[in-house]
């Protein structure tokens, strides 16, 4: 049971790094790290683009025409908005509850060998994941933090939409806003500081457990991150982030899709690694009402692709969002 798309886990990847640069600028913040206070809640809201354009098989880009040689149809574009509501509570200063609820709306542009484009659209509650933070170890400006939890089966795996080959086609892996799995999210997180100065890593992952109604399962999800902070003046952060990430391919296959008709709907052409770079800037309220509350801007695009292909490559990601304390 190996393969794709867990947005639960990216949001709480991204949460994690974005979360460093503001800290810098919290008074508070200093002595207890960026673990969760007691009886404090944060609210998160998060909104992002990625921008999928053009194919590729390993580490070379393929043209359309060169797709369309196997394939009848090709994906030529995809875009992908999400919208990520989260929620953190501190049960304890060294216990963090999280919920995170997501909402996505994809479109994915085509081309078929008769030379006609479509495009194919789906939106949606995602998966919800409900998680838990605990710091086990903290000595001087270092500390070590575990997370773990549980990704819900709330999203859709039954969205269709109208194509050339008629109306209510049921669409690929890609663009289902849900995995139709129970997943578990292991966690472990190291953060550390001097002066204006943050730095981290993170090692995460997504492990699928069983197969969902269509009888197939997304493929694991495996993530290591490294990140840094700056703190310029009280009001003002900038970051930088390194990301892996792995993935493997569906185990099984949606029975309804012809693996043969686009590369999107293979469950065979889904897996593979890539590295990101993102750079983020946060601003902090130093005083009134917004006293500690955040909002960041972050941007990030590959330095490395090696997908199964042919797949849509990642272009860019670009986010934005705020965090609240209340």
């Amino acid at each position: 049971m190996r393969s794709r798309f867990a947005l639960a886990l990216l949001i709480s990847a991204i949460l994690a790094g974005a979360s460093v640069p503001a800290g810098a600028a919290s008074d508070t913040a200093k002595s207890k790290m960026m673990m969760g206070m007691e009886g404090v809640f944060n609210f998160g809201y998060k909104a992002s683009r990625m921008h999928m354009e053009g194919s590729r098989s390993g580490t070379n880009r393929l043209s359309n025409a060169e797709v369309l040689t196997t394939f009848p149809v090709t994906p030529v574009r995809m875009i992908k908005y999400m919208h990520m509501f989260s929620g953190m509570y501190g049960l304890t200063n060294d216990l963090t509850l999280v919920a995170m609820v997501p909402y996505v709306d994809i479109a994915m542009k085509h081309l078929n060998q008769a030379g006609v484009n479509f495009t194919t659209k789906s939106k949606g509650i995602g998966d919800v994941s409900l998680l838990g933070m605990y710091r086990i170890l903290r000595s001087g400006n270092h500390e070590f933090l575990v997370s773990g939890g549980v990704s819900l089966p709330t999203g859709s795996i039954d969205k269709t939409d109208t194509t050339p080959a008629g109306p209510n086609r049921p669409l690929p892996y890609a663009m289902q806003p849900g995995s139709g799995t129970f997943d578990l999210l292991p966690g472990l997180t190291y953060r550390g500081r001097a002066g204006a100065y943050l730095w981290g890593g993170k090692a995460s992952a997504v492990l699928r457990i069983g197969d969902n109604d269509a009888n197939y399962t997304f493929g694991d999800r495996y993530r290591v991150s490294a990140w840094g902070a700056r703190r310029w003046v009280d009001w003002f952060s900038t970051s930088l982030r390194v990301n892996y990430e792995t993935r493997a391919n569906v185990d099984g296959a949606d029975v309804r899709l012809n693996p043969a008709m686009v590369p999107t709907a293979n469950a065979n052409l889904l897996g593979g690694d890539r590295v990101d770079l993102i750079g983020g800037v946060t601003f902090i309220g130093t005083g009134g009402l917004i006293k500690g509350q955040r909002l960041f801007v972050e941007f990030g695009a590959p330095i490395y692709q090696k997908i199964d292909g042919p797949q849509l490559e990642v272009d860019w990601v670009l986010s934005a969002g705020i965090k609240l304390r209340f």
